[in-house]
């Protein structure tokens, strides 16, 4: 029988009203999970939540790492990085890379990636369950998304849902553990993953070496200094690091809180099939979607993650680049490879052959995977090539195998067409793609590092329209918080290599 269970039935209420179970979650792109104000759904007749048994789970330490500062704040909160990784409709998800490359000479010399840790010291004593077929959406939501589905035109309606999600939220949690927990964090720039795992282990024996002291072995210890946020138990006692009254506290029911968020759902799954398949239908859903910043100033940095994309097939990817001096003649900021060839598939970038500072677009697609570059397309367009220090939106197209459509390569620059080509046959079927931003593939070397910033990488596995691109190329736009200047005076402390949101 669960700990859960066991409890007086007001004290089971007053555990699950704490832990907002059935109010949706709004997802912010640079804040913390929020909850909504009312609820956005119901247990079904006799169903109810299911409680895991954790009479013999022990408290512990767990340490978790990630590049991304929005997952960083879910993580703050709790959150898994499974549950962070998922994406409803509307909502931009940074895609984690599985892999990342540092500069060969990167120790020592205050290059790397900006890494975030957290490290949380949890006392679980019940795990929540709920099935969202056991769920029913409250007829506040059901009518609102009704309304927001009913408007004109597809922006209008798009527009209504954001409001709809906003208010209701973007998901509601099916899985979470309440308890108390301790957290404490840190932020570095880590030049290799073996420095990355010594941060790791160092936070995590700062952290239990504090939770020792609650029983000192003598009057030498010395209490340990961390910078502490509680979830649950007598916060108050921490402001003057008094962990063992904060521990004693832990038992009180009325005081646990959610400490971890296992699993969530969006709070479209709700919704019957139709209304689900209306809102789908909505959001043209990229296969890779980065909505984050690499900056590579000085040193080389790239990020290469695994794609689950057919590149004989109509493909869209659109990315905002902003360029800084040229050193050599090749320059890429985006390239689709594969194993199975020596050489990018697909080549984002410039092509500088005289040295010029504003260096004219060029797309190379290695159209035979067995041979060199065979096909080049060469956007340079006055004014339209990327200039040095300015923010450009590129798009690649490959339209393939669509009626009333002839089948072209193409190429945008700021929301314009700056070069096409028509084609007989698409890039070839390939296994294994990745998408790495920041450098290229060249005779099965990685080169032409990109000197710059990269942001807003998207991989579409259909084509976008005109006035999707001309969107996604606002010149409204605004870049991401952070430095984009190539001028050497004004170049930033942190101008490294690193991942920004």
């Amino acid at each position: 029988m669960s700990l859960f269970f066991d409890l007086k039935a007001e004290h089971q209420d007053a555990v699950l009203r704490n832990s907002n179970y059935l109010r949706g979650i709004r997802i912010h792109r640079n804040a913390h999970p929020e909850a909504s104000s009312q609820n956005i759904a119901s247990l079904r007749g006799s169903a109810g939540v299911v409680s895991d048994d954790l009479n013999n789970v022990k408290s512990g330490i767990e340490v978790i790492s990630t590049s991304s500062e929005r997952d960083f704040k879910y993580i703050q909160h709790g959150w898994t990085k499974a549950s962070v990784a998922v994406q409803p409709p509307g909502i931009r998800v940074i895609a984690e890379p599985s892999k990342w490359e540092f500069p060969p000479a990167a120790s020592g010399t205050g290059t790397g990636k900006l890494v975030y840790t957290t490290a949380r010291y949890l006392i679980p004593r019940a795990t929540i369950r709920m099935d969202v077929e056991d769920l029913r959406p409250t007829n506040g939501f059901v009518d609102s998304v009704n309304v927001a589905l009913a408007q004109g035109d597809r922006a209008s309606k798009l527009g209504e849902l954001r409001r709809v999600f906003e208010r209701w939220g973007h998901v509601i949690t099916t899985r979470f553990e309440v308890g108390c927990s301790l957290v404490t964090t840190c932020t570095e720039i880590i030049p290799s993953m073996e420095e990355q795992q010594d941060v790791e282990e160092t936070l995590q024996a700062r952290l239990s070496a504090l939770m020792r002291l609650v029983q000192p072995k003598d009057e030498s210890d010395k209490p340990i200094l961390l910078d502490l946020s509680a979830k649950g138990g007598h916060t108050d006692s921490l402001a003057t690091m008094d962990i063992r009254s904060w521990l004693s506290s832990t038992g009180d029911p009325s005081l646990w809180r959610v400490i971890r968020v296992s699993e969530v759902a969006p709070t479209i799954d709700l919704l019957d099939a139709p209304l689900r398949t209306a809102i789908n239908d909505l959001y043209p859903s990229p296969v890779y979607d980065l909505p984050s910043r690499i900056s590579a100033w000085k040193t080389k940095c790239s990020v290469e993650t695994p794609l689950n994309i057919d590149v004989s097939q109509s493909l869209t990817i659109s990315a905002w680049v902003c360029s800084g001096d040229w050193n050599e003649s090749r320059r890429c900021f985006l390239s689709l490879e594969s194993p199975a060839t020596p050489f990018s598939i697909i080549w984002l970038g410039s092509y500088c052959k005289d040295w010029e500072k504003d260096a004219p677009l060029y797309a190379f697609l290695a159209f035979d995977s067995t041979k060199e570059d065979q096909v080049v397309m060469n956007a340079e367009v006055a004014p339209q090539a990327v200039v040095r220090g300015a923010w450009t939106h590129i798009v690649f197209v490959q339209r393939w195998g669509e009626p009333q459509h002839r089948d072209k390569w193409m190429l945008y620059v700021n929301g314009t067409k700056t070069a096409s080509k028509l084609i007989s046959s698409p890039l070839p079927q390939l296994p294994n793609v990745s998408v790495v931003v920041g450098r290229g593939k060249y005779k099965g070397r990685k080169v032409h590092g990109w000197y710059g910033q990269v942001e807003n990488v998207k991989v579409y596995q259909h084509v976008l329209s005109n006035d999707e691109i001309k969107a996604e190329g606002d010149p409204q736009r605004k870049p991401l918080p952070g430095d984009c200047s190539v001028e050497e005076q004004l170049q930033p402390q942190e101008s490294r290599s690193q991942l920004s949101v």
